[in-house]
């Protein structure tokens, strides 16, 4: 009996190679599927989206126990990925990307500065079914990632027998309780939540410049209408997951901002054609599968 192909899949993050959520996400992924893993070499939580351009990259190997466990590049997460794909993967694609497990919630307004949801959606760009994976924690001495891995690997199987859409990926938020009490799956929309700006000023002296660093006040819940918000149910004890794309129009705006300016006579000034909030690129409807 001839067995099916063990899917080919990526491992990345943000909060660098050595990142326990990293390991501890390999190892529950591992029975599953062939893994790489590129990871930054240090830190980069907060790079966003950022690429390196003209930049010299380079890896260095990682090991754990005195055995390979992957690389570690010196650039972001989406660079982690970009290089990965494009350079990496030689004769065997990716049939996924996986990203995390963060350290900390990636929800809200933390979706667009977040490191870990970039290496996803840089995948879900280059045409990968993506997931980034993050765990919410309230006390830094009890991080459950066994919980975030379990889930991790209940997503991955879903997407590996259902495929994505093109261009969206998974961003999958879980709750800092054990496996058995979770309160169940919400499908959830982007909320407004954030950290609130605290910055800390150091005053120059000898002629240094002055020093800003931000620490953050505290987790500000989504404040917009509407229901099944990120945070609001993933503080709740429920996993949250959202389906996102790389589409940043603001649809519901199209025609007001198409009637602020004068109609020309090829007719070019009309509102463009809204898509569906689930269609943000070709029209076509097939998923990617991994």
């Amino acid at each position: 009996m001839k067995h099916p192909r063990r899917p080919h899949v990526l491992i990345s993050n943000d909060d660098g190679i050595e990142a326990e959520g990293l390991r501890v996400l390999v190892e529950a992924l591992h029975p599953h599927a062939d893994l790489m893993i590129v990871a930054p070499n240090y830190e980069r939580s907060g790079a966003g989206h950022g690429i390196s351009f003209l930049k010299d990259l380079h890896f260095e190997a990682c090991h754990r126990d005195g055995r390979f466990f992957g690389w570690g590049l010196n650039g972001t997460p989406a660079d982690c990925v970009k290089v990965a794909v494009t350079s990496l993967a030689g004769e065997r694609p990716f049939d996924m990307v996986v990203s995390g497990i963060n350290r900390g919630q990636n929800a809200g307004i933390n979706i667009l500065y977040s490191g870990t949801v970039a290496a996803a959606r840089e995948a879900a760009l280059l045409g990968l079914p993506a997931v980034a994976l993050s765990l919410l924690y309230h006390d830094e001495n009890d991080l459950p990632y066994e919980t975030a891995a379990r889930v991790g690997v209940d997503v991955f199987k879903l997407v590996h027998e259902r495929g994505l859409p093109p261009g969206v990926m998974l961003n999958v938020n879980v709750p800092p309780l054990p496996y058995e009490r979770l309160k169940g799956w919400a499908v959830t929309r982007m909320g407004d939540a954030c950290y609130a700006d605290l910055f800390l000023h150091e005053p120059g002296a000898d002629g240094r410049p002055a020093i800003y660093r931000n620490v953050g006040e505290g987790w500000v819940s989504s404040r917009c209408g509407g229901d099944n918000l990120d945070d609001h149910l993933l503080f709740d004890g429920y996993v949250s997951i959202t389906p996102l794309h790389f589409d940043l129009t603001a649809y519901g705006f199209l025609a007001e901002l198409t009637g602020w300016f004068p109609a020309t006579a090829d007719g070019l000034n009309r509102a463009p054609r809204e898509r569906g909030r689930d269609d943000p690129g070709k029209p076509d409807s097939g998923r990617s599968k991994a």
